[in-house]
């Protein structure tokens, strides 16, 4: 009985317990589940938010996409209109060149190559200039040499190309000559005139050519012929001596030495020269001056002589009377046996 009775309130004790199919036990599980739906329902309903933001944020990228596109497409269009705009610079710098030449272009010893005045069309080269020949003058320190020329109609200024060379070099020796202060080969002037100045016996030569405007619009005429002048002066030729014979004249011989008559002189200057056959040097002997035109020579035999000659003369520079004379001829040779 009483284990009956123990039996039946375990069963009871056991029945009230989870896992048993009582209508409490359905009833508490339907509560349970009441209370979890509202929670799932709230989970969606959070959820839901969280989507609008990802929906959001997914849309916000595709803003972000479209304005980097915009500017992206902005700012390839000011490159674009950079571009156009250098082109466009550069265009104009290419037109513009010859007047910025022009600006840049200093006022005074501007020249160009002389091909570049013989490229110019016909109707473009200014007048030749026709340059007279140097006239000597007597300047303070050294002899002038004046060059001058006629002035060119519709001319602005002249470039003068002046050469000299020592007097007794060949045409192959002429170098440039530039006066004090001068940075070009071309002396540049608006005067009609070009004075040379230097030592005695020197030569000059001279080209000019006229020009008009500066820059890239200068123009000019085509280079005049030389025109040559000389610090000597007009002085005469050297005699040509001829070389010397021997004759009988008493008792003894002699050697003759002639030249033929210049033109314009007052007299000569002959010098001599001696030495012995077995001597290899010359030696000075005399010089005398006369107004003949040989020269003869003996004082004993087996004596060999060299003559020198030179024309002395006279010219009138700036109205003063001065010394004109030529250079000593070429040795001549004679012998005593």
């Amino acid at each position: 009985m009483k284990r009956r009775l123990l039996l039946l309130l375990t069963c009871l004790a056991v029945g009230i317990l989870p896992g048993c199919s009582s209508s409490v036990d359905l009833e508490d599980q339907n509560y349970e589940i009441e209370d979890e739906a509202p929670a799932a329902e709230s989970s969606e309903e959070a959820s839901e938010p969280e989507t609008e933001d990802e929906d959001s944020e997914s849309e916000e990228p595709e803003e972000a996409t479209e304005e980097t596109s915009t500017a992206s497409e902005a700012a390839s269009k000011p490159k674009v209109k950079a571009a156009d705009t250098t082109a466009a610079k550069a265009t104009d710098t290419t037109a513009s060149k010859p007047a910025a030449k022009t600006e840049s272009a200093p006022a005074q010893n501007v020249s160009s190559t002389p091909a570049k005045a013989d490229n110019q069309a016909p109707e473009e080269l200014l007048p030749t200039p026709k340059v007279n020949t140097g006239v000597l003058h007597v300047g303070e320190n050294a002899m002038n040499v004046e060059f001058t020329w006629a002035p060119v109609e519709g001319a602005e200024g002249y470039e003068v190309l002046a050469e000299d060379k020592f007097y007794k070099d060949d045409e192959l020796s002429y170098k440039p000559y530039k006066v004090y202060g001068q940075t070009t080969d071309y002396y540049n002037t608006v005067e009609t005139k070009y004075v040379a100045s230097s030592q005695d016996y020197f030569d000059f030569r001279v080209q000019v050519r006229a020009y008009k405007g500066e820059g890239a619009n200068r123009r000019y005429s085509k280079w005049s012929d030389f025109a040559y002048g000389n610090t000597q002066g007009n002085r005469p030729a050297a005699p040509k001596v001829v070389a010397g014979t021997q004759h009988q004249v008493d008792d003894h011989i002699e050697v003759d030495f002639t030249w033929q008559p210049v033109d314009g002189i007052k007299e000569y200057r002959v010098t001599v020269w001696s030495k012995l056959p077995e001597e290899s040097e010359y030696t000075y002997k005399n010089t005398i001056k006369t107004t003949d035109t040989h020269i003869s020579c003996g004082a004993q035999d087996y004596v060999d002589y060299r003559v020198g000659v030179e024309a002395l003369g006279e010219q009138v520079i700036d109205g003063a009377v001065y010394p004109a004379d030529s250079d000593m001829s070429e040795y001549a040779y004679g012998q005593i046996r």
